[in-house]
């Protein structure tokens, strides 16, 4: 019965179902077509322009600009959000009085460039307009004397028109101050006047000039101003050097002293650039004050800084001299008296003329460069304690601003004798272009002359590319404690010294490379009073004339070769010793400077008995040329001579190629029993071994 009416009813069910179907269907239909939920499938987009005025282009310091965004638009919304940004200049502590509001203001406090920025938006919408105002100064024109205590404020902007003086007053100058100088105007600080010119890292002081072109204006010029207030700190001075200031000047942004005048004052932190002529030009009578540096001399024309011998220790090692159209920093030659550090900046120094140290303590930096015009020099004088102190890969360079042998005359260490004196890590290069007195010869560097003594060490040092010799070292010179120096491609040879300071040419220097007809290590005869030893060297020695030992040793160690210049001699006097002891692979050779039979005298034991007195491995060669005395005979080797007595012990040698005897023994003389028997004789023109 119920599955019956089940049955019955299922066909009604089925209507109603069907006929709901259709109501939602019809109602989604009717939705879509007419939204009558209020939903807009296709809203309108919304745009925005962001658009703003200013009511001041160029406003002045201390005024207030408003800028007005209500030009902006909006389509398709009610309203718009608005976003204000100001970037002020350097220093500048400028706000908006509002960054929300369609209208704000700022105040100018600083000169310069304010950019304003506006954000507009609405919903998802936004877009910006930015435009710059420049705040400039109310404008005073100033010129002539400033005779009373004065401040230059910020807030003005200065036009120079006419030439600026200030003289026994203090002016003080606002940081952030701008002075302008109209063409061919200057500005003298004299008569004890005080600048004081104090600016920041965030506003400095500018002297500059109203057109930016390199000599617009003439600079500022120090003169009689040595109070110790004088101060430019954070200062830019910029586009002057049209002229020199003085006669006794030359053309510079900044010139401090004069002839006749002194001057001094402190420069910190400061810029001196696109200068006609130099950045700063130091004169002789001017000077830094303790404390200055850190400054940046660029875009200058003719140098960085000019200055002179004496003043060149003012500068500092910190400060920038880099980028200008001559890098350097010209040094007009004259005498330094006073204490001093020649610091190692990061462009070469010019040095046309003679400079010279005299009775002062000079000290030079590590990785400092010297460039020498053609036929100056550097002179070390009296009382000097000079320390050039390079290091291994930063060392000091003095050489040619022309990189050509002998363009410059070189160093001379001329009447300086403290023990303290050392030149270490240091490169000589290209001089040798005229002797620097007429008792010495041209040479990289010299030491000593007649009538004045020198000494200095000399260590780790290269002297090269001279047109004559690396060293020259006169008799009254001394270069006690050198070694591992380098003398090469020198045309006159490695080094030429006297007879007594051969015994300073070390074993660990290199004396090869030279002109291939000069490579000895010349020695100029002359007695000898001092106990030597002559280290086997790299190159042979070669010894010019007579050299005589009187009342001391002679040590020539193995492997050591002397060579003799035309007739020339050694000759062992009263009281005296000498040593040659070589060995049988390193043995010592005395030798000609030229391969000739007779092409020199020979070795001469004169007046000495000593026992100690020996040769042994030793090769004596192409001498015989002429007879040593009367008494004897020509020979390579001479013991003895009428009135003196001498001893000589030979063993393990050979005398050979002499153009008389190879050896002659004086009756007066002489030596080891089997001195004929035990050694090597060859190629003598006349008997080997002679005793009478």
């Amino acid at each position: 019965m119920n599955s019956e009416l089940n049955n019955k009813n299922r066909p009604f069910s089925n209507t109603i179902l069907l006929v709901m179907m259709a109501f939602f269907v019809s109602m989604a239909l009717v939705a879509c077509d007419d939204d009558p939920l209020g939903i807009d499938p296709d809203p309108d987009p919304i745009t925005v322009n962001a658009s703003f005025t200013v009511d001041k282009d160029e406003p002045m310091l201390g005024e207030t600009v408003e800028v007005d965004g209500t030009a902006s638009t909006v389509q398709g919304a009610d309203a718009l959000t608005y976003s204000w940004t100001l970037n002020s200049p350097a220093g500048s502590e400028a706000t908006l009085a509002s960054t929300s509001d369609a209208v704000t203001t700022f105040e100018v406090d600083r000169v310069g460039e304010y950019q304003i920025i506006l954000e507009v938006s609405a919903g998802s919408a936004s877009d910006t307009a930015s435009e710059t105002v420049v705040g400039v100064a109310p404008i005073e024109e100033i010129s002539g004397t400033i005779s009373s205590d004065r401040t230059l404020f910020a807030d003005v902007l200065y036009k120079v028109v006419g030439n600026l003086s200030l003289s026994g007053a203090t002016l003080t100058i606002e940081p952030g101050t701008v002075l302008e100088f109209e063409a061919n105007t200057r500005f003298n600080i004299s008569n004890d006047a005080r600048l004081i010119a104090n600016g920041t890292e965030q506003d400095s002081i500018y002297f500059t000039s109203v057109v930016p072109e390199a000599g617009y204006w003439e600079g500022i010029l120090f003169l009689d101003v040595t109070h110790p207030d004088n101060e430019m700190n954070h200062v830019v001075v910029e586009y002057a050097g049209g002229a020199g200031l003085h006669s006794s000047v030359d053309p510079a942004n900044v010139v401090v002293g004069r002839s006749l005048n002194n001057a001094n004052i402190t420069i910190t932190n400061s810029t001196l650039r696109h200068s006609a002529g130099a950045g700063l030009f130091l004169h002789s009578n001017g000077a830094l004050r303790s404390g200055s540096g850190n400054n940046t001399f660029t875009q200058n024309e003719t140098s960085a800084v000019t200055a002179y011998t004496n003043v060149l220790h003012y500068l500092d090692n910190q400060s920038t001299y880099s980028g200008n159209s001559n890098d350097r920093v010209y040094v007009y030659a004259n005498r330094l008296q006073n204490d001093g550090t020649w610091a190692a900046i990061d462009v070469p120094y010019f040095m046309p003329g003679t400079h010279q140290v005299n009775s002062a303590e000079l000290d030079i930096e590590a990785g400092a460069v010297f460039e020498f015009d053609s036929e100056a020099r550097l002179r070390i004088e009296s009382d000097v304690i000079f320390r050039a102190l390079g290091e291994e890969g930063n060392e000091i360079i003095f050489t040619g601003s022309v990189k050509e042998a002998g363009w410059w005359d070189g160093i001379f260490v001329e009447d300086s004798r403290h023990p303290n004196g050392l030149i270490d890590n240091v490169i000589v290069e290209y001089a040798g272009a005229r002797a620097v007195h007429s008792s010495v010869e041209a040479a990289n560097i010299t030491i000593g002359r007649s009538l004045n003594n020198a000494r200095i060490a000399i260590t780790n040092s290269t002297f090269s590319n001279g047109q004559s010799y690396g060293m020259f070292v006169h008799s009254n010179g001394s270069i006690e404690g050198s070694s591992n120096n380098v003398y090469t491609e020198n045309a006159g040879g490695p080094v030429k010294v006297y007879a007594r300071n051969a015994r300073f040419l070390d074993g660990g220097s290199d004396y090869s490379g030279n002109s291939a007809n000069n490579e000895f290590a010349w020695i100029i005869s002359e007695t000898v009073t001092t106990d030597s030893d002559w280290d086997a060297i790299n190159v042979p020695y070669g010894v010019i004339g007579t050299t005589n030992f009187s009342n001391a040793t002679l040590t020539v160690e193995a492997g050591a070769v002397v060579a003799f210049d035309t007739e020339s001699r050694l000759s062992m006097n009263s009281g005296s010793i000498i040593i040659a002891n070589g060995t049988t692979n390193d043995p010592i050779t005395f030798t000609g400077t030229v391969e000739s039979d007779g092409w020199w005298d020979g070795i001469f034991i004169i007046d000495t008995t000593h026992p100690d007195n020996s040769f042994d491995y030793v090769t004596i060669e192409y001498g015989g040329g002429r007879g040593m005395h009367s008494s004897v005979e020509p020979a390579n080797l001479v013991i003895s001579r009428s009135l003196n007595s001498a001893f000589l012990s030979v063993t393990n040698s050979t005398i050979r190629n002499s153009a008389d005897y190879g050896v002659f023994i004086h009756s007066n003389g002489s030596a080891n029993g089997d001195i004929c028997s035990e050694n090597t004789y060859s190629e003598n023109a006349g008997p080997d071994c002679f005793i009478q």
